[in-house]
């Protein structure tokens, strides 16, 4: 029988939960037995897309709400990041120049791109009146 696994919190937008939400990523991960350097760079991940929610989607206002879907299906871990906030525009994406980027030592702007390094896919959408940001991963 697979192995099927689900988990839903939900948090204010404050970069104070950041690290509480880091460790239950990393909690969840352990339950698949996800390898460490893999199950740190799925919760960096998840970090870029909950701090860009937070930043761009909220504007900081942690009166808001952003709630973090795990799903383990198949072989395929499934994390939504649901808010109701400032949609992203994929088309309105800019990657940086990363030669232009080392040359000055920027802070930020690198969190899509890690999130798409790190996950088999980065998809944004809306569902049921809510926006989303969802990665996913195949874990063996």
């Amino acid at each position: 029988m697979a192995k099927k696994l689900y988990l839903k919190t939900t948090i204010k937008a404050s970069t104070e939960y950041l690290s509480l939400i880091n460790k239950l990523t990393l909690d969840f991960l352990s339950l698949l037995k996800t390898e460490n350097e893999e199950a740190k760079n799925i919760s960096l991940a998840v970090d870029e897309a909950l701090t860009n929610t937070i930043k761009h989607a909220y504007k900081y206002d942690d009166k808001k709400d952003v709630e973090i879907e795990y799903v383990y299906e198949n072989d395929t871990l499934t994390i939504k990041i649901y808010h109701t906030g400032i949609p992203l525009s994929p088309d309105k994406l800019v990657f940086p120049d990363m030669k232009e980027y080392l040359k000055k030592y920027q802070k930020g702007g690198l969190g899509i791109m890690l999130m798409i390094k790190f996950m088999d896919s980065v998809e944004y959408g809306n569902e049921n009146g809510k926006h989303f940001c969802k990665l996913v991963k195949k874990i063996s």
